[in-house]
């Protein structure tokens, strides 16, 4: 991992902030970083997390000061209390820079954990910018992740502690939990009974919900259908980004696809990094679900090497007509797996897909008429960018043997009008560095969003 004495003396992330903060300091409203701003603005190695009061006010400012430094919008991810925003910077070499917007912390964006008022309140300056008071931050660093996934955090624990008698600590705790919870969590903390607290997470949550019910049920209610209309406008125009990567056996799907996941872990939404390989197998294997079933692969499975052929009798036809229907439900209702994610500004990323099935079909245990699965094909989710991975024959055939030369080529050629008549579909030339290929495919995905910000249409 990168420390602030080994970067650049000017990362894209510091560029931002020095710019942002200094506008923000002449005309912005007021604001203060939550959190891991040790390093900044030079450096952080987490995303930066912003409080302000005016979260359209703010963003203006964000995004005129992004401009400046040369920085490119390509994720806007709305959320009840604020956005989640994501740049990206080019020249002299690609970098990231991920910025949180939030008028309070929250539980699910609308159920408000520290309230806005709290955290104005308790600004301080540090190294020129504005940075929550300590006492606030620690109650978030107690409250967030405990309610959101029932952790107290390790490198928290002796700081919630120091704070367990402060009353401002103990009246941020009461605001959130009820006079009641917030009594039982400082008793537990004096006695650093922290699995206790853990053990009562759900209790905690459920207080929360009901006290925010009770002292701002207005305000809750317009942010809980606010986040409600948003997430149902997702649907239909996603903030995330859905792709795929196909092409034959030996083109360099798997090396590639397990770098990109790994750049891209910092890139989208946290946690919703979504990977399947060829379906979303919502549905169970065939196989699985026969009684007489044996243990290992199937024969003929999507995961055997070398070259795969089926029978071709009126009676096996129809049972690959079966399996076929079988497999394309999947892929239709399987979207309930990773919908949540692409809609909330997450990366779903496919190893193989239904295209595959057009150009190969007897490597999943059947054959049936391209035209059946060209029409129904137009039925599944429909990803925003795929990616045809080609290579020399000659060269897939030094990395794999698994299928004779004529094969790869039918394969190549059948590859090629498939991703020409798809919309988002792009080739992509195996035969350089793993370096080059997988900056060609992460500069075209950030242009991909970047434009679709543009055109207003980022869910």
């Amino acid at each position: 991992m990168n420390t602030p004495s080994s970067l650049p003396k000017e990362t894209a992330l510091g560029a931002l902030l020095k710019t942002l903060f200094a506008e923000l300091e002449r005309s912005g409203p007021p604001y203060c970083v939550c959190g891991n701003y040790e390093g900044l603005p030079e450096y952080t190695s987490h995303d930066v997390d912003v409080w302000t009061s005016d979260v359209k006010a703010f963003e203006l400012v964000l995004y005129a000061s992004a401009e400046r430094c040369g920085l490119t919008l390509y994720l806007r991810n709305r959320l009840a209390n604020g956005s989640n925003n994501f740049f990206y910077k080019t020249y002299p070499k690609m970098e990231f820079v991920h910025i949180d917007v939030l008028s309070e912390c929250s539980w699910a964006s609308f159920v408000p954990i520290v309230r806005s008022a709290r955290i104005g309140e308790g600004r301080v300056k540090y190294r020129g910018f504005h940075v929550a008071e300590p006492v606030v931050e620690t109650a978030m660093h107690l409250l967030y992740p405990l309610l959101h996934s029932g952790k107290v955090k390790d490198k928290y624990r002796e700081k919630i502690f120091s704070f367990r008698e402060e009353r401002r600590f103990a009246l941020i705790l009461e605001e959130a939990v009820g006079r009641d919870g917030a009594g039982d969590l400082r008793a537990k903390i004096s006695r650093k009974d922290w699995k206790g607290i853990e053990k009562y997470a759900g209790l905690y949550r459920l207080q929360t919900i009901l006290n925010a019910l009770i002292r701002d049920n207005v305000r809750v209610a317009k942010a809980f259908l606010s986040f409600a209309w948003t997430n149902v406008a997702r649907l239909f125009s996603p903030a995330g980004l859905f792709i795929v990567v196909m092409g034959p056996d030996g083109c360099g799907k798997t090396t590639l696809s397990t770098r990109l996941l790994e750049k891209f872990s910092d890139c989208f939404t946290s946690g919703k990094l979504r990977k399947f390989y060829w379906r979303p197998f919502l549905l169970p294997r065939i196989a699985d679900l026969s009684p007489f079933r044996k243990k290992g692969r199937p024969k003929n499975g999507p995961e055997d090497a070398g070259l795969r052929t089926v029978n071709m009798s009126s009676m096996a036809r129809l049972a690959y007509l079966l399996k076929f229907l079988y497999y394309w439900a999947d892929f239709v209702a399987g979207r309930v797996r990773y919908q949540s994610a692409w809609s909330r500004g997450g990366l779903v990323f496919f190893d193989r897909y239904y295209y595959d099935h057009m150009v190969y079909p007897e490597r999943f245990g059947f054959s049936v008429p391209k035209p059946l699965m060209r029409a129904l094909g137009r039925l599944i989710p429909d990803p925003d960018l795929k990616f045809y991975l080609h290579a020399p024959p000659k060269r897939l055939l030094e990395r794999k043997q698994e299928l004779p030369a004529a094969e790869i080529i039918r394969q190549q050629e059948e590859y090629k009008r498939l991703i020409e008549s798809l919309e988002g579909g792009h080739v992509i030339d195996t035969s350089r560095t793993i370096e080059e290929t997988e900056q060609e495919i992460i500069a075209i995905c950030a242009f991909f969003m970047a434009e679709r910000i543009k055109r207003g249409n980022d869910g």
